[in-house]
């Protein structure tokens, strides 16, 4: 593995096959040579010797549960986000750069699918091997504004996986987002820190409305909707990567409510 290059081991990941009903953190070995899994922030993923490596979605996975014998074992986008989530612990401590990096190339990689490499999990018995329209307002002269019209429920206990649209609860009015890591209403009257608003998105998991999103559930929610990172651009998801990681490290109690439109 290149030197210049920062990898993240995969020690603490759950199966990212869509379906697979094992959410076991394990670790996991390149199925050829038996080394350790490595992943970097450009979307690869590489065996521990460097001879085994190519972007994520050209790689197919095998935890050990019997799911993997009559289905697909390449991940998909959205599995892959949530196998992120439930180690956001780990591959925060990557950096926000490193984070905002990962979830853009992700994005760019899943639109196609190419040759594939197999991976299994070092303790499960191995089995087969295989060799959306955002808009966006300019709500001040100064920021860019993101509406979340395509964006998923970002509460990390939420299993929904659907693109909702976003309004204020207090006015109805279409959510927004920026590279700060601000949220308002359109009209403008309810505006606060990301990690100060509770989420709703009917789901039945939501029991109150003050449900806060997590920096990985959210990250997670940024990185599956394509367009409104066009729209940040890369500078400014990294910005708001990094704002994210400030915010939810002290988050407190919310003051506004959204819910799905």
């Amino acid at each position: 593995m290149s030197s210049s290059t920062t990898w993240a081991e995969l020690t603490q990941f759950q199966c990212p096959v869509s379906g697979c009903p094992s959410k076991e953190s394990q670790s996991w070995v390149c199925e050829r040579d038996d080394t350790t899994m490595f992943m970097n922030s450009n979307g690869e993923i590489s065996c521990q010797l460097g001879t085994h490596r190519g972007n994520i979605n050209t790689w197919v996975w095998n935890c050990g549960d019997s799911f993997h014998r009559w289905n697909d074992n390449k991940a998909s986008l959205d599995s892959f986000a949530e196998a992120m989530s439930q180690d956001i612990g780990s591959l925060s401590k990557m950096g926000a750069c490193w984070y905002a990096a990962l979830i853009l190339e992700l994005g760019k990689q899943f639109k196609s699918s190419s040759r594939t490499y197999s991976t299994t999990s070092s303790n499960a018995t191995k089995a087969k091997r295989i060799p959306s329209s955002t808009k966006s307002s300019s709500m001040s002269s100064s920021s860019t504004w993101v509406a979340l019209d395509e964006f998923r429920c970002p509460v990390s206990k939420c299993r929904s996986w659907g693109s909702r649209l976003w309004v204020c609860n207090h006015d109805g009015s279409s959510m927004f987002i920026n590279a700060e890591g601000k949220m308002k209403c359109a009209i403008g009257t309810h505006e606060a820190d990301i990690c100060k608003w509770g989420w709703s998105c009917g789901d039945s998991c939501h029991r109150e409305m003050d449900d806060q999103a997590s920096e990985g559930g959210f990250s997670n929610a940024l990185g599956l909707n394509s367009q409104a990172m066009s729209k940040l651009g890369s500078v400014g998801v990294k910005t708001l990567i990094s704002e994210l990681e400030k915010q939810f490290s002290s988050s407190g109690s919310v003051i506004y409510f959204t819910r799905a439109g």
